[in-house]
């Protein structure tokens, strides 16, 4: 029985035993599995650690790069500038060197013609040696002729309005009063590179019939044609040297009445009569080539005349003619 009770004793000792052990394997092994998982979360915080260092380093040399990326374009364009810069310098000192060759040329060349002008004249030595003075050579200046003499036989048409008129006894009407005129001229002047020209004219100036209403009749200022002198200044533009070219003319001057026609007004009009018109007009038209030295033109313009006391008259003319 003691055997028995003292086999049990053992085992129960040993049961606990057991248990113990376990226990603390247990303990050990949920300690060291603590201890593992704190160690990867260190390992876990390091390694994010390392990793934006990491990242802050790439940054770092990417900007360095960078930087060292625009240096070396500013250095290649500096380098691109020096080079053109030599280039520059170099052609210009070619430049300079072909003239200075030619002109060392330039002088051989006048030392051999000398030279060759000695030997085909010995008389020229002969009065160097002498001292006897050469007589120059006159030269003759030919003289471009530039201006030229043109002439103008001019025969034009005009009719002029007029929207008020002074009558007897200075009392002014609103009227609509219309005059006729033909007109034939000659015009002489100076003609530049046949092309310009610049002259005076003179001729006939036919008023013919005037255009006013029946009830103002008595307010005309004659009732046949008159005659007047124009004296006027003309200047006429080409545009090309063509055949058919276009043109423009400008004249200007007084129309003086003769002392018929003096008279004749101051007879309608008794306390009225005049002596003089001023007057203008501008043309544009088409100058056309017969020979060397005729052509035929055709134009058309505006013309306005100032009479005194009786305003502005203005109104459209045709004219045609001859230059020679």
């Amino acid at each position: 029985m003691k055997r028995i009770v003292i086999l049990v004793c053992v085992a129960i000792l040993a049961m606990q035993t057991f248990s113990d052990y376990t226990l603390s394997a247990q303990i050990i092994t949920s300690a060291n599995i603590i201890r593992i998982k704190d160690n990867s979360k260190q390992e876990a915080k390091e390694q994010k650690k390392e990793d934006k260092k990491r990242e802050k380093q790439a940054k770092k040399d990417a900007q360095e790069q960078k930087k060292l990326d625009k240096k070396r374009e500013q250095q290649a364009k500096k380098d691109a500038q020096e080079q053109k810069k030599r280039e520059k310098s170099q052609k210009t000192e070619i430049k300079q060197n072909t003239k200075i060759a030619n002109t060392q040329q330039e002088v051989l060349k006048k030392e051999d013609t000398a030279k060759q002008k000695q030997t085909a004249n010995p008389l020229s030595t002969i009065n160097k040696k002498a001292n006897i003075p050469q007589k120059p050579i006159a030269q003759i200046d030919i003289p471009t002729q530039k201006f030229k003499y043109g002439q103008f036989v001019d025969v034009s048409y005009s009719r002029s309005y007029s929207n008020y008129i002074t009558g007897p006894n200075y009392i002014t009407k609103s009227i609509e009063y219309a005059i006729n005129t033909v007109s034939i001229n000659y015009i002489g002047g100076c003609l530049i590179k046949e092309r310009f020209f610049l002259g005076l004219g003179t001729g006939a100036d036919v008023y013919l019939h005037q255009e006013v209403p029946q009830k103002l009749s008595k307010y005309s200022f004659y009732n046949s044609s008159l005659i007047n002198i124009p004296v006027f200044l003309h200047f006429r533009a080409e545009f090309m040297k063509t055949k058919c070219s276009p043109y423009i003319a400008l004249s200007g001057g007084c129309s003086f009445t003769t002392e018929e026609a003096a008279s004749q007004i101051h007879r309608q009009n008794r306390d009225y009569t005049y002596y003089y018109r001023l007057f203008g007009d501008a043309t544009l038209g088409v100058n056309l080539r017969i020979s060397k030295k005729m052509a035929l033109y055709l134009g058309a313009g505006y013309k306005i005349e100032a009479i005194p006391s009786l305003g502005l008259w203005h109104g459209f003319s045709t004219r045609f003619g001859v230059k020679f």
